[in-house]
């Protein structure tokens, strides 16, 4: 649980609800979630965060970006998900997992490069 105290933002590595894979999200809150008020909460309990989509009303169920999708409303653009922890270790990592695999493929390509691969 501590990662995700730190942590600002998600990385999606599985598909999940209206996530893509490699997607990056702002973590907005973090909480007990059986006191949150949210409809969107839903039935799960315990210690959980609320993740914003972004990018919610970009994109149509066919994956294709949709003309003027800045154009609508705030609300219409973003979409909160409350997530338990069991959800973010499934679906998500943080965004120092993701520096650090970045770091790592960076340091390969660049031996790949040495050895002329």
């Amino acid at each position: 649980m501590e990662k995700w105290l730190e942590s600002m933002s998600v990385v999606c590595v599985k598909p999940y609800l209206n996530y893509r894979v490699g997607g990056i999200y702002r973590i907005k809150g973090r909480g007990n979630l059986e006191f949150n008020a949210d409809p969107e909460v839903g039935k799960r309990k315990g210690w959980g965060v609320c993740v914003e989509d972004e990018w919610h009303g970009s994109y149509d169920e066919f994956g294709e970006l949709i003309k003027d999708w800045w154009k609508k409303p705030y609300k219409d653009r973003i979409k909160w998900y409350y997530l338990d922890l069991n959800e973010l270790n499934s679906y998500f990592i943080t965004d120092d997992e993701n520096y650090e695999l970045y770091k790592q493929k960076e340091l390969r390509d660049s031996k790949l490069n040495q050895l002329g691969l």
